[in-house]
């Protein structure tokens, strides 16, 4: 009897949940673009939008953005960088602990990367599928060290590694965030150190992921009691914006007694009682803030306001001189110093404020009457009627 020929070898199963990863990260991408977002560069807002990962917004009753972040990426050039990345990586695990797994280190390492993001910078926002991927070399690094004789993957570990030590040293540049890098690749190697005594037994590995989800899910709740301040701050913020001055500077309030040592909070507060008409209250938040920080135009443009409808002329002019020279220019704050300087009779030096104000917006009126004025109290009568009769031909408009 002839021996039957041997069968052939088993094909490698296809890594079909690298590729649904794949395809979900370049779907959200070109959804985002179709829907008019650059392609290059996604403004912050469109980020946000489209469900970026920032700490004043996942720990402020939407969570979903730890998962939702790591499906999103801020331009091309991002998006092919972390799909050429996971490509290779995840075909790699996915081969070690399947399909379904492979998905679920994904979304565990992904929040473990929002975690680690949360915690260093709430107000951040972060995007991108590297945290995951991080992740997966994380469960790789510790799979492989601990689960496989050393001397067989010696050179795939050691590559892994490389991988990992080049793109953390990359993330030391401005504009990446490290920390979520960071996360991942830490939550990867515990997941990994479980996984990797439980290797042979897939349901046991899909507990564990699964028990890594829910504990990592589950941290957000601390977390959010540990940056509640941080959380008061972005939601005073928010009131602001919208107009609600009373709840803004509730909010401050317990925010200052909390942090009395931060300008920002003095600052906003102040901020907050000059919208609300608390002109002393004002002064004394904006006074404790340039305390705390000796350079913060922001506040000193504002506080030389209020010093100037309360008759502190000269201090006034003290804090627009030391601001304006550090800050974007502004025809309302030159033309605020220049009525200072005319009352102390500085008149040289106010027609150089009015007159950057008008080089910056030569259509205001009010801006052209106060230059004549300025010019006739120096005696230049006929330059004085020119900038009178422009002023009065923008008026009449």
């Amino acid at each position: 009897m002839s021996e039957l020929p041997a069968p052939p070898p088993a094909r490698p199963p296809q890594p079909w949940a690298t590729y649904l990863l794949l395809a979900v990260n370049i779907g959200v991408f070109v959804a985002m673009v179709v829907s008019g977002i650059s392609i290059m560069k996604p403004t912050t807002d469109d980020l946000i939008r489209w469900g970026a990962d920032v700490g004043a917004l996942t720990l402020n009753n939407q969570p979903w953005r730890a998962v939702t972040s790591s499906f999103l990426h801020i331009g091309l050039i991002h998006l092919l960088l972390n799909m050429w990345c996971l490509i290779n990586l995840g075909r790699m695990l996915e081969m070690i602990v399947g399909g379904w797994n492979t998905l679920l280190v994904y979304l565990a390492t992904g929040i473990g990367s929002a975690l680690a993001s949360l915690t260093w910078d709430s107000f951040r926002v972060s995007a991108g599928a590297s945290g995951s991927i991080f992740g997966i070399t994380g469960v790789l690094l510790s799979i492989l060290y601990f689960a496989f004789p050393r001397e067989r993957v010696r050179p795939l570990l050691v590559n892994v590694a490389q991988f990992a030590g080049i793109n953390l040293v990359y993330g030391l540049v401005g504009g990446v965030d490290n920390m979520a890098h960071l996360g991942g690749l830490i939550s990867g190697l515990l997941i990994g150190f479980f996984l990797s005594r439980t290797l042979k037994n897939a349901i046991a590995c899909t507990a564990i992921l699964v028990c890594a989800i829910a504990v990592a899910s589950a941290l957000l709740l601390p977390l959010r009691t540990l940056k509640a301040d941080t959380l008061r701050l972005f939601n005073a913020e928010e009131a602001l914006e919208h107009g609600d001055t009373t709840s803004a500077i509730s909010l401050l309030q317990v925010y200052t007694k909390n942090k009395p040592d931060d300008p920002e909070g003095h600052a906003t507060l102040g901020y907050a009682f000059h919208d609300a008409k608390r002109i002393p209250e004002a002064i004394r938040e904006y006074e404790r803030a340039l305390a705390l920080r000796h350079s913060y135009p922001d506040v000193e443009v504002n506080l030389a306001a209020l010093y100037h409808t309360q008759n502190r002329v000269d201090e006034a002019i003290k804090l627009y001189s030391r601001a304006l020279p550090k800050m974007k220019p502004d025809a309302r704050f030159y033309l605020d110093f220049a009525q200072a300087l005319n009352e102390r009779q500085r008149y040289a030096e106010a027609e150089t404020q009015v007159r950057k104000a008008i080089a910056l917006d030569d259509k205001d009126g009010a801006a052209h009457f106060l230059l004549a004025r300025t010019l006739a109290l120096q005696g230049k009568e006929d330059e004085a009627a020119r900038e009178y009769k422009r002023g009065q031909a923008l008026v009449k408009r």
